[in-house]
């Protein structure tokens, strides 16, 4: 390594250091955090750089919606059947003995699946939330980068605290609020509906507060942390529109 590059380092570490002594620590209690992460985001981040919360709001989101999936058990149960029914229709298979006991076994597996998939989902997410941000320089650690999606999902709960009581007084499990909204009720079954969930108006809203705390947490720019949560997403998406075009071709 030259002189220069060693000397550059001094100062780009140098500064970093100065700008460390200069912050202002903001400290929030987890409840405070909650109602920043709504109401500022940006204030919310902040707090999260010094103290990167990860357990508490996973745990939040998890009990939410475990408590939203237990009251919309029955319509969880309904939904199961007519999806199962509408694949089977679609094979040309035989619907009209469809065991009591699959069908709970299936509505079953919605809560293993929420107590693995969160927790797996926030991790991921974070990871390469942090794999992104190494190739642009970013500032942040990886405890912080989980803590960013742990956090942003938040909103989600929102999203659960309005879909529960309309899932429960409409019997429909598959409310949402995306443009699946206006499919009908064999279409939202079929594989676009499940694609059109994921516009869903409160997963945008996690989209945008998670480039927020990219933002602020990295020290980066809006362009780059869009890069970092939105690529990996929209990859996703890809990947399920590619499996609807696919599964259409195939019934």
């Amino acid at each position: 390594m030259s002189d220069s590059n060693v000397h550059l380092d001094k100062i780009e570490n140098q500064v970093d250091l100065d700008e460390m002594m200069n912050e202002e620590i903001v400290e929030l209690s987890f409840i405070q955090s909650i109602y920043a992460i709504v109401m500022n985001p940006k204030l919310a981040f902040e707090a999260v750089k010094h103290k990167p919360r990860i357990l508490l709001p996973m745990i939040t989101v998890l009990v939410v919606t475990l408590l939203g999936s237990f009251l919309m058990w029955d319509a969880i149960k309904t939904y199961t059947m007519e999806a199962m029914r509408y694949q089977m229709q679609a094979q040309g298979q035989d619907v009209t003995m469809l065991p009591e006991s699959v069908m709970s076994m299936v509505a079953m597996s919605t809560f293993a699946g929420i107590l693995i998939m969160i927790p797996v989902a926030i991790a991921v997410k974070g990871l390469v939330i942090y794999g992104f941000m190494q190739l642009f320089n970013g500032k942040g650690t990886v405890k912080q980068s989980i803590s960013i999606v742990a956090n942003a999902y938040i909103v989600t709960i929102l999203g659960y605290f309005i879909k529960t009581p309309l899932a429960m007084m409409t019997g429909n499990y598959g409310v949402s609020f995306s443009p699946a909204l206006f499919l009908s009720k064999e279409q939202l079954l079929g594989p676009y509906g499940s694609v059109l969930a994921n516009f869903d108006v409160f997963i945008i809203w996690y989209l945008i507060v998670s480039i927020i705390g990219v933002t602020v947490i990295h020290k980066t720019s809006k362009g780059k942390a869009a890069v970092a949560v939105l690529v990996p997403y929209s990859i996703m998406v890809g990947i399920g529109i590619l499996g609807a075009v696919v599964s259409s071709m195939m019934t």
